[in-house]
């Protein structure tokens, strides 16, 4: 029973990063890795507050506002399309590297013995309550991404994606929602990195390696599952969040599933990498016109 309860605590962890991924991967249709940067600065900037003795709710707050100004910050970077996203967002890596240990202090920090939002749940939940607040907030994560992409901002973000210069047609700055898509994004992976280190009690400057990575594992494989399930083809943003949650699940459980087995944690990286490439392949053959087929 603990070890399901440990793959689910993961998955929710995990789950506001993927839909961080799935907004400017899916989306906007932008390949922007500082998610990575994000989520460990969000890690930081919680731990460092919270070493400080400021209040756990202001200080979870304040890094997720960290994750959203280096959102507007690559944004403004990628303006026009003049440096591209993927290497704006290396980009965004490289400095926030620097930016995280300085923010630190030293390589790693903890947050046991120190008050954090788990110290005034536990008062009402004495068990799991690590569980329940990951549960609630991820679900607020879910449903906000849901309402965001719904309402008109959230439209003309997914116009920006889907045809930017339907923007232009409709008198709209399409940069302006670059940079509101992409701070969201960002504040969301902020949120998962302060959320990672409120539950296991720890921050790590390479706390993020390799995690936009392992966001975008778990997003295709919640796409794939969910298509075969619904068999749908057009945008859903209801089924997709549901794909966040469910690709999210399903990596921790496959993990979970090759160490039980024996599988060498060394390695482990390398499957997930042959699955995600099989994937991609996967997605971008049905994305083909019927003509190029053949070649």
């Amino acid at each position: 029973m603990q070890g399901v309860l440990d793959v689910f605590l993961q998955t929710f962890t995990l789950v506001p990063l993927v839909l961080a991924i799935y907004i400017s991967y899916e989306v906007m249709k932008i390949t922007d890795l500082t998610v990575e940067g994000s989520f460990v600065l969000g890690a930081a900037v919680y731990a460092k507050l919270i070493i400080e003795a400021i209040n756990p709710v202001l200080a979870f707050v304040i890094a997720i506002l960290a994750g959203l100004i280096a959102g507007i910050v690559v944004g403004c970077i990628q303006r026009h399309d003049k440096i591209d996203s993927l290497i704006a967002g290396i980009l965004m890596i490289f400095m926030l590297y620097s930016i995280n240990l300085q923010i630190m202090g030293s390589p790693n920090l903890t947050t046991y013995n120190h008050e954090t939002m788990l110290t005034y749940i536990s008062y009402a939940f004495v068990d799991n309550a690590g569980f329940i607040f990951a549960a609630f907030y991820t679900l607020f994560c879910i449903v906000m991404v849901y309402i965001l992409l719904n309402i008109q901002l959230g439209l003309r973000i997914r116009a920006y994606g889907d045809n930017k210069h339907l923007l232009y047609r409709l008198g709209c700055n399409p940069e302006k929602y670059r940079i509101i898509g992409l701070a969201f994004s960002n504040a969301l992976a902020a949120g998962s990195g302060a959320l990672t280190c409120q539950i296991y009690g720890f921050t790590d400057i390479n706390m993020g390696f390799g995690i936009a990575l392992t966001a975008i594992a778990a997003w295709l494989l919640g796409v794939q599952t969910m298509r075969k399930i619904f068999r749908y083809k057009n945008f859903s943003v209801k089924i997709d969040c549901m794909a966040c949650l469910l690709g999210a699940l399903l990596y921790y459980s496959a993990v979970t599933f090759l160490l039980k087995i024996g599988v060498d944690p060394i390695n482990l990286k390398l499957l997930i990498g042959l699955v995600l490439v099989i994937l991609l392949k996967i997605m971008s053959n049905k994305k083909r016109k019927p003509w190029e087929k053949n070649f």
